[in-house]
């Protein structure tokens, strides 16, 4: 974590101010300073926060672990003898180690498959599917050249702050940092095993463990902000698009899939599941992938399921219209997709498209007349803020 983006943070308890109260470990990174161990404050309700192997935990204190709550007392004790932000007599600084590009990515796959495990597959094609994951994960997250082409686009200007909500193992955000170079970058996710994954990835992403629904920014402080892949994963999905208007100036917002699409690719891969209740959906849901042989068992896609929300196109530009302008970038997105070199799902039909621009064409239209696109895409562009 570094020191510049205290004053961008806000305490997820009461709102209040920010700021460090011990720093008990730091590491240099080239000639920049990273805080390794230290605690935060809230100004405002005196509540503490630890930064734990750099990633500050910003939760209500109900939402921390065990284990984290045992690190914010012990680095409060450490900070109460004198081991402050003010004075420096008795911080450790390390020099960080250097790991080449190999070694990165096996740490990361280690990391990756002890939380996956795919070795408890319980079918040779769900464990197919893990590795397909994993290796995404890993070795291709990092390919979001289309993401940055279609927000160039719409952003116009200087980028001095980004922040990712659900920014997971990194990939996105990464890409986004080497092109536009913004002087702060937040990745913000309340998964800890991904936040580390997305550390080792890109060392000079500030990772926050933290709620998306209620994300510890200041308002209007970020110049953009990005999340691809986390609003189906948010029952409140309403107070987190909420959240990212009131932090950001422009947001770059996609999600899969889109309610009225019919079928779920990549949650729990089944045809008219997004159109109905869930209790109705899961016994529908079981039986497809008994036909299929898929191995997944009805505890496995009883999980997938009440942790997939889905959202239709209109209602979430509906919701975004409240705080601004809001573009479809649906098609534009699709044609920097179609033209990249890697596809997660869907190469084959995707070079077909690249192929045919008569059939692409039609398509893209009766999808967007219809709104029924597979993944939603949209750009936000903030009203602007009225200083009173």
């Amino acid at each position: 974590m570094q020191e510049i983006i205290v004053p961008y943070l806000q305490c997820p308890e009461c709102n209040g101010a920010i700021i460090i109260s011990g720093i008990i470990e730091k590491k240099l990174i080239n000639t920049e300073e990273f805080i390794t161990k230290g605690l935060l404050h809230c100004n405002q309700c005196h509540t503490s926060f630890p930064v734990i192997d750099g990633i500050p935990r910003l939760l209500r204190k109900k939402e921390l672990t065990p284990a984290e709550l045992q690190c914010t007392e012990e680095f409060s004790a450490i900070s109460t003898a004198g081991i402050s932000s003010i004075s420096t007599a008795g911080i450790i600084v390390k020099k960080e180690k250097t790991f080449n590009e190999k070694e990165k990515l096996a740490l990361m796959e280690k990391k990756v498959r002890q939380l996956f495990r795919p070795e408890k597959a319980v079918s040779h094609s769900m464990m197919k599917r893990i590795e397909h994951d994993l290796e995404y994960r890993v070795y291709h997250s990092d390919k979001k050249e289309k993401y940055v082409e279609t927000a160039k686009l719409y952003y116009k200007g200087d980028m001095q702050s980004i922040l990712e909500v659900g920014g997971g193992q990194g990939g996105t955000l990464s890409c986004f940092r080497k092109y536009f170079h913004p002087r702060i970058t937040l990745s913000i996710d309340i998964d800890p095993v991904m936040s580390e994954v997305c550390q080792i990835r890109d060392p000079f992403i500030n990772v926050i463990r933290a709620d998306g629904t209620n994300i510890p920014v200041k308002d209007n402080c970020i110049d953009f902000i990005i999340t691809t892949a986390t609003l189906e994963h948010i029952k409140e999905w309403k107070i987190c698009l909420r959240e990212i208007a009131r932090i950001s100036r422009n947001a770059f917002i996609s999600y899969s899939p889109n309610k009225w699409f019919g079928y779920d690719w990549g949650h729990v891969d089944g045809p008219v599941i997004p159109f109905l209740p869930k209790n109705y959906s899961l016994p529908l849901l079981c039986l497809w992938h008994k036909l299929r042989g898929t191995g997944r068992d009805y505890k496995a896609l009883k999980r997938s399921l009440s942790g997939t929300f889905y959202i239709s196109r209109y209602n979430a530009v509906k919701e975004l219209r409240k705080y601004g302008t809001v573009i479809n970038v649906f098609e534009n997105f699709l044609e920097y997709s179609i033209r990249s070199d890697y596809h997660y799902m869907g190469g084959s039909f995707k070079k077909f498209l690249l192929k045919h621009t008569l059939i692409r064409k039609i398509m893209i239209a009766l999808l967007l007349a219809f709104k029924v696109e597979p993944m939603v895409y949209l750009f936000l562009k903030k009203k602007p803020v009225i200083q009173k």
